[in-house]
Parts: structure tokens; sequence; C-alpha cells
């Protein structure tokens, strides 16, 4: 399982671990990065190896801690976990490029649309080495900037660039039950 978004504190305000062969348990209440951190030097000290997927390790580890709502996946046929490449991301995009229409979409509309997206557990910001990059050539070719674009990433539940998923005209329908309560989820105020 996967936290649903690193970005906010999880609930209890800190990232935790424990490290299974010495027993050692880990906090920070900075970054999940720090977590991380602490956890790749009491590892390096005590002579065990780093797994290579380690990240993911703490957020599963801590996903079995949390409460309900706290972590996306678990399950084999939850498609907001499955795996998805840059690349796959950006032939995404190319795809509904023509579906893109910036100016269909008021400022006003696009802010609140971003304010949705990036506070969402499935805006996935480790599916894209440079987010904001990524955001800022999207930018650039719709000739049109959200608040908070620096925050967006992948939408977890189309499969594409967040930024684009604001200027999609029409929207598309919401495709994991997990994404409820995106704004485009029928039943969002």
């Amino acid at each position: 399982m996967r936290l649903a978004n690193t970005l906010f504190r999880p609930p209890g305000d800190k990232w935790f671990y424990v490290v299974e062969p010495t027993g050692r348990y880990f906090e920070s209440s900075v970054s999940i990065a720090t977590l991380e951190r602490y956890v790749v030097e009491h590892m390096e000290a005590s002579g065990i190896e780093i797994p290579l997927d380690l990240r993911l390790r703490i957020e599963d580890y801590m996903c079995q801690r949390l409460p309900p709502g706290s972590c996306i996946g678990g399950h084999p046929s939850d498609p907001s976990l499955a795996p998805i490449s840059y690349f796959a991301v950006m032939d995404a995009f190319e795809a509904v490029r023509p579906r893109l229409h910036p100016t269909a979409v008021d400022e006003r509309e696009a802010d609140r649309r971003a304010l949705v997206c990036r506070t969402c557990r499935l805006n996935d910001q480790s599916l894209c080495g440079d987010c904001t990059g990524m955001q800022a050539r999207i930018s650039a070719m719709l000739g049109r900037r959200v608040s908070g674009m620096e925050f967006m990433g992948v939408c977890r539940d189309l499969r594409l660039p967040t930024l684009a998923v604001i200027f999609l005209d029409p929207p598309p329908p919401v495709v994991t039950p997990r994404a409820a309560s995106c704004w485009r989820a029928p039943n969002h105020g």
C-alpha cells in the first residue's frame, strides 16, 4: 500500500518505520524523505543491505498502522497503484491534447479544480522525475497557469499530468472509486 499523499503529514503528524533486523524505531515530523535518510543511515551503520524499494516498504509499514483512508492500494486490481511510467503519462497526454481547451475553463474554475487536484490523494508526484518541469511545459503549451502548479504531479485516476486534467473539456468521468472526491465526480459541489 502507498500513502495517499506524502506532501502533507499523515495522521499523527509524523512518518515512522521500524527496521526489522534491529527493531529500531524511527520517526520524522519533517518529511518522509528525512525519515528515509535516518533509516538508510542506520542500516548502513548496522551493515544491513538497503533495499531498492525502501520508500515503498516505509509507506506500506505505515499504511498497516494508519487509519482507513490514509493510503491507497492494497489490492492488485486497484488501478491507482498500477505501474505507470513517465513516458506512458506523456503518451496519454499527447492522446488527449486535442481535447485540451484552456479558454473553455475560466481562471476561477481552473483555480478551483487545481485546489481539488493538488490536495487529492491520487495526485502523485513520485511518477514524474521533474513534475515542475512537466507542468511548466504543459502550461507553456496551453498558455495558461494555475495556482499551486508546483504541487501537481500525475493524476493516478486518469494517468495524465494533473495540470492537463484541469483543462480537459468536457471533463472525463471518474475511473476509480477512490476518486469520488474529485471535481469530476457527479456529486462534487
